[in-house]
């Protein structure tokens, strides 16, 4: 059984240098408090452990938590294990640079960190930076950030509709149609939505900008669905 005195004292060893766990004896080396406290002290250290501790769920989310490349060390089996990924990208967005190519392109995980950092939108492989689910996931935490969406999805009014709600100025950085749209309605900028709003009706008479937006965006696109159906049934006369 390990003295409370001897565990204090080698914690605090172990503080001061992290290599000094080479020399416990195998009784502290696979002692679970010496190893989680040891993934505090030094994350890096996962990659010298024994095979088990590599391939421990607690042990490499502690790891992580600190460093996010620590994923690299830890056992393939998790590297790979869906589940497990998901759990660490949510807790740690940053570790989403350092998983596995498949693991990666895995839509749910790309969202799991996302909803921990919505830069990781950035980050995102090819085969993902068109999925409608992430990007409106992305755009929910910052509406800004429409300004990364490829081009051909700054138009889509889906889209721009969770972007403006989210943030006022993205309306700034959609699409050139969609900005001709807004311009129609009365609405050049986001510095101007207050007047439209007084000018729309009595619903927008008292209210601030950011929390009604949605619905005057909302407004727009219904009068721009309108219009846009009265135009195709006139071309089909």
């Amino acid at each position: 059984m390990i003295n409370p005195i001897e565990m204090k004292n080698t914690i605090e060893l172990l503080e001061k240098n992290s290599k000094y766990y080479e020399s416990l004896s195998d009784e502290y080396k696979n002692n679970r408090f010496v190893v989680l406290h040891l993934m505090k002290i030094n994350p890096y250290y996962l990659e010298k452990l024994s095979p088990e501790w590599r391939n421990d769920k607690e042990v490499v989310l502690q790891a992580v938590k600190n460093d996010g490349r620590s994923i690299e060390k830890a056992s393939e089996e998790l590297r790979n294990n869906k589940e497990f990924i998901i759990e660490i990208v949510g807790k740690q967005s940053n570790t989403y640079a350092f998983l596995p190519e498949e693991m990666r392109k895995d839509k749910d995980v790309a969202i799991a960190a996302i909803n921990g950092n919505y830069w990781i939108m950035e980050q995102l492989p090819e085969e993902l930076k068109n999925n409608k689910e992430i990007i409106k996931t992305t755009l929910q935490k910052n509406g800004k950030m429409i300004i990364h969406v490829p081009e051909e999805l700054k138009n889509d009014k889906e889209l721009v509709l969770v972007a403006v709600k989210n943030n006022g100025n993205a309306i700034d950085y959609v699409s050139e149609e969609m900005q001709k749209l807004f311009k129609k309605h009365g609405i050049e900028g986001v510095e101007n939505i207050i007047e439209v709003e007084k000018k729309t009706g009595e619903k927008y008479k008292e209210v601030g900008l950011l929390d009604n937006i949605s619905e005057v965006v909302g407004d727009l696109l219904s009068k721009i669905r309108n219009t846009n159906s009265d135009n195709d049934n006139k071309n089909k006369m």
